[in-house]
């Protein structure tokens, strides 16, 4: 079995893409060696005016530790590839993972319903609590949260009935 050699370094590029309000990686490499990686970051020119492309430099666990403003010929240049082909690609890859983390999100609904009080001065009212779990899993015993959220819930609306509503999982039989 071939082992996997850590990088000692890595050079990424990225654009910050004002139309879609994101940062869009647009390449990048490794380097085994800290020699490698010198060299390669010293070959990147510092672009002088503005512009929304940039040089991260990063250590072995991937945390930036440097960079450059860069043209968008450098990216090019580095790369091999057209800007327009490297942005759209970038924008490509940010899409398919905002829809798999959207795929992977949990929605729990709660009903709220409370009868009033009328001595008290307050009207029946029925409300609906949506909680999103973007990473589809709030960790916990399975339920365990949703039981804690009705509870919390129960507590904000002093006297209300709470009850968690099927989901559409649970209603296609599902297991969550």
């Amino acid at each position: 079995m071939a082992s996997k050699k850590k990088c000692a370094g890595h050079i990424q590029l990225v654009f910050f893409d004002d139309a879609t309000d994101e940062t869009v990686t647009l390449g990048g490499a490794g380097f085994l060696t800290k020699e490698e990686d010198d060299a390669a970051w010293a070959n990147i020119p510092i672009f002088s005016g503005e512009s929304r492309f940039m040089a991260d430099r990063m250590d072995a666990d991937l945390s930036i530790v440097d960079n450059k403003i860069v043209s968008a010929e450098t990216c090019e240049r580095l790369t091999g590839k057209p800007i327009a082909q490297l942005i759209a690609d970038g924008r490509a890859i940010n899409k398919a993972i905002y829809q798999g983390n959207k795929m992977a999100s949990k929605k729990l609904s709660f009903s709220v319903k409370h009868p009033g009080e009328i001595d008290a001065g307050i009207s029946g009212y029925t409300d609906t609590v949506t909680v999103d779990i973007e990473s589809g899993d709030a960790g916990g015993d399975k339920g365990e949260f949703e039981e804690y959220m009705r509870d919390c819930l129960a507590e904000w609306f002093d006297g209300a009935a709470v009850r968690l509503d099927e989901t559409p999982d649970q209603q296609e039989g599902v297991e969550q």
